[in-house]
């Protein structure tokens, strides 16, 4: 689906192999996963590298893929009848060592965990099957003894719930907020550093961020860190400027506004906006993607259709750098090393293409990249040169290892006007010189496909 040349009403897929000073590979994993809308990463199978699981609203389905090592994965259903699946978390909720997975169906109000049992193997218990409207599921300690409790939101329901495990995983509901309108998705940690879990939320209907204080025996009081924030639907408590106490993050959907908060001694928050042109982002997630110990900003920008990431000087200045400008619908990212390199690669999920992908991050591995990063061998289709051109032009594209390569030019209905190469090619840089003296002037495209890598580049005739 991802190599799919697609203009028409739609427009067109593209799928850059190179931007910014770090150099993406895409990789797709599955390309039929109806509407995904909760993607993420841990070793399932206990064997040392990193798999994925998601959640899809319309396929009523929550869905795993097994890494093999070599990052090639395949799907195993976790559950299909799954009504409106809507939330994932994989974590220990049994505390035996290996990762189970959490998960929330929005229409049914089910609130679930899958238990591990090993070889790929899960049987699933019911935490809550009257929680209505469940948008966000995600494990913690809330009461500090040592287990993994639930806590879930439910925006019909206008609740915020907790679930208290006994250690046996028998699940006693609480209650944290019984009346917050349209709340969206959750996150939990120690936000105040007083050695308890304390919650926090947006509410993409009022349009304010808030967190909920715990004061050591569960009871929360709920604290406005902004408001005036057009629909957000996440918030990130992360140390952003490296001064030992938790900032947030979050995305303003209808204001295309992502931004974070700086948290002060006195409690109170100073908003700095990392973009004010955020594609419409929902979704995102902050850490330290280009290995130099700050904490950059990766995003999701459904409304351009857009994968970008934010690279931070240290000071909190941020750079942006696209990852990918064509992902249809584009809707949720997690970073993680995927592939073992010891750098952030970054897993995301599009909605109208129903494409779950990775992005192998192809700088140095693991080491703090400059300007210049050394970069390890990836695929990378460049952009031509000259650009207008007339009426010819160089097309250079990187390979890693030999392979099978198709290199064809597109008009902009979608039609193929020239293959410049189908056959074998050795690894490494190459260079072939277009001609278009017999076409007319306008916009065409060249895509490279080699094996399951697939990019797009635009290049303009100009006679």
């Amino acid at each position: 689906m991802r190599c799919l040349i697609a203009i028409l009403i739609t427009g067109l897929v593209l799928i850059p192999a190179a931007w910014g000073q770090i150099v993406w590979s895409e990789h797709l994993i599955d390309s039929n996963l109806e509407t995904p809308v909760d993607i993420d990463a841990a070793d399932l199978d206990n064997d040392g590298d990193l798999d994925a699981v998601c959640a899809a609203s319309y396929g009523n389905e929550i869905r795993w893929w097994e890494n093999d090592g070599a990052q090639n994965f395949t799907a195993h259903t976790l559950v299909d009848n799954y009504e409106y699946a809507y939330a994932v978390d994989p974590e220990d909720v049994d505390g035996d060592k290996d990762i189970d997975i959490i998960g929330a169906a929005y229409m049914v109000g089910i609130v679930s965990w899958w238990e591990n049992l090993g070889a790929g193997n899960f049987v699933r218990h019911d935490i809550a099957t009257d929680f209505l409207y469940v948008i966000d599921a995600i494990g913690a300690d809330v009461d500090t003894d040592g287990d993994m409790d639930v806590v879930a939101s439910s925006d019909g329901g206008c609740q915020i719930r907790w679930w208290e495990n006994d250690g046996n995983q028998n699940f006693s509901p609480h209650m944290i907020d019984g009346n917050i309108f349209e709340v969206a998705r959750l996150s939990a940690i120690d936000f105040d550093r007083d050695g308890d879990t304390d919650v926090l939320t947006v509410n993409h209907g009022g349009d304010y961020l808030c967190w909920y204080e715990n004061d050591g025996n569960q009871n929360f009081s709920q604290h406005i860190i902004a408001t005036g924030f057009d629909n957000p639907e996440w918030i990130q408590p992360i140390d952003m400027d490296g001064d030992g106490d938790y900032d947030v993050v979050s995305a303003g959907h209808y204001a295309n506004d992502l931004s974070w908060w700086e948290r002060h001694a006195a409690g109170n928050f100073t908003k700095y906006t990392i973009d004010s042109h955020s594609g419409g982002a929902y979704h995102f997630y902050a850490t330290d993607i280009d290995g130099d110990s700050d904490v950059d900003v990766v995003a999701a920008g459904p409304y351009d259709y857009i994968v970008t990431w934010y690279e931070n000087d240290g000071a909190e200045n941020f750079t942006e750098y696209t990852i990918t400008d064509w992902f249809e619908g584009a809707y949720d990212v997690f970073p993680a090393d995927v592939d073992g390199d010891g750098d952030k690669d970054v897993l995301g999920v599009a909605q109208i293409a129903d494409d779950v992908v990775w992005w192998e991050n192809c700088s140095t591995s693991g080491a703090p990249t400059d300007r210049n990063p050394i970069q390890l061998p990836c695929y990378r289709l460049l952009p031509n040169y000259p650009n207008p051109f007339n009426p010819s032009t160089k097309l250079s594209f990187v390979l890693p290892v030999a392979s099978q390569v198709n290199l064809s030019i597109y008009d902009v209905t979608g039609r193929a006007v020239a293959q410049l190469i189908n056959g074998w090619r050795d690894a490494g840089t190459h260079e072939i010189t277009f001609d278009g003296s017999g076409l007319a002037s306008g916009v065409y495209f060249y895509r490279l496909q080699s094996g399951q890598f697939c990019a797009v580049q635009k290049m303009v005739l100009l006679k």
